[in-house]
């Protein structure tokens, strides 16, 4: 495959916890994920395979996670049920001036919120996609922490997770010295394959 970039061959190479702060969020990790590579410009560009799955997994992740939600976790639930900021702020019964705050991480949410949050996502996705998370996430809160969490998702298995230490996750993808994906999340009906494009193209 062609660089997209230079034009010129890239090579395939396969890592452990990349990085992918496609979402938005600096704690998502991916293993044994695919890095087109190219020895004329140096260009990476990973191959997100299923990305609309994965971001499905992230969120169910992000709901079950022992850690209190950061603004950018919030705002990436939201976007996954494609609702705007002032009508996800509605149904939270909150000021949207606030809402703004948590998810510009201005101001942290309330243990509370944060609680309501995640049930309110999860009994959206049963209505909006008729999904229901099997996981019992009752049990996940009942022992919440403060130490920063990562989240880790092998692509063979997209539709599992595991936690991680932030510090830890973050180590080992530097130590592959590989650069991150910055590319703004939004989400579209799209296929599989035209995600990807798209994905790649912001690079």
């Amino acid at each position: 495959m062609k660089c997209y970039s230079c034009s010129k061959n890239t090579q395939i190479k396969k890592v452990q916890k990349y990085q992918y702060t496609g979402t938005g969020l600096k704690n998502i990790f991916l293993d044994n994920i695919e890095i087109r590579f190219c020895d004329n410009c140096e260009m990476e560009s990973p191959v997100i395979p299923k990305i609309l799955i994965l971001h499905n997994t992230i969120a169910n992740a992000i709901v079950c996670k022992r850690t209190l939600l950061s603004g950018a976790e919030i705002r990436f639930l939201r976007k996954n049920l494609r609702i705007k900021s002032q009508d996800w702020a509605k149904l939270l019964r909150t000021d949207k001036s606030v809402y703004s705050r948590w998810e510009n991480d201005l101001q942290s949410v309330s243990p509370q919120s944060d609680l309501l949050i995640r049930y309110l996502y999860l009994r959206l996705l049963e209505e909006r996609k008729d999904i229901r998370l099997e996981k019992k996430i009752v049990e996940s809160l009942s022992d919440m922490t403060d130490e920063k969490t990562a989240i880790v998702i092998d692509v063979g298995r997209i539709e599992d997770y595991s936690y991680l230490s932030f510090v830890e996750a973050l180590q080992l993808a530097q130590v592959q010295d590989l650069r991150t994906v910055t590319s703004d999340f939004e989400l579209f009906e799209l296929n599989e394959s035209t995600a990807r494009e798209m994905l790649v193209k912001q690079l």
